[in-house]
């Protein structure tokens, strides 16, 4: 069984470094043909057809935006272990990239714990079925999820929000293969 992870596409925020208080009603920006069709080019090749799959997105607007753009006649449900981890106590004054370590741990109570606990109810649930999951989610979680999966789940929710050590953008797919432990970047 595989998990295709596949990051939102870009918001307002996402382009300048805004932390979001509303993370759940944040849009994404127009997709346009273009594209949508270099999004297929690159990515259709990694989704064999033939095989069976299942769909699931977060529970926030631009998550379920992005899976209803990219794939318009697939059936999906939402998944709360798919959700962005809550960061939003940062404030909306600063940039991600302006805020301290410190600063940050003053005000976002979330561990590598936390963390590491929401990522195993996730592959839990994925695991559930023997299809292929196709999800759609943020680059938080999902930069999470890589270092989860390449055995550094001690990383710091700092680290992560700052792609430390791993870099995922905007409708990038990270691909886990559950029967070979292994994982795959396909960057967009």
């Amino acid at each position: 069984m595989k998990i295709y992870l596949i990051r939102h596409a870009p918001t307002a925020a996402n382009l300048n470094g805004s932390i979001i208080q509303n993370y759940k009603e944040i849009s994404i920006l127009p997709l346009t043909n273009s594209i949508m069709s270099d999004w297929h080019k690159k990515m259709d090749p990694y989704l064999l057809s033939g095989e069976t799959y299942r769909f699931r997105s977060s529970h926030a607007l631009r998550c379920r935006q992005t899976m209803e753009a990219l794939f318009p006649v697939q059936q999906y449900i939402t998944d709360e272990n798919l959700g962005e981890f809550d960061c939003s106590a940062l404030g909306s004054d600063k940039k991600f990239w302006e805020v301290t370590k410190k600063e940050f741990e003053s005000y976002v109570k979330l561990s590598s714990a936390d963390m590491g606990f929401q990522a195993q109810k996730f592959i839990d649930g994925a695991q559930s079925s023997e299809a292929n999951l196709v999800a759609v989610s943020h680059g938080m979680f999902i930069r999470y999820m890589y270092h989860f999966m390449t055995g550094n789940r001690d990383i710091s929710p700092y680290e992560v929000i700052n792609s430390k050590g791993f870099e995922f953008k905007n409708l990038s797919m990270l691909i886990i293969d559950m029967k070979a432990h292994s994982v795959e970047v396909v960057p967009f």
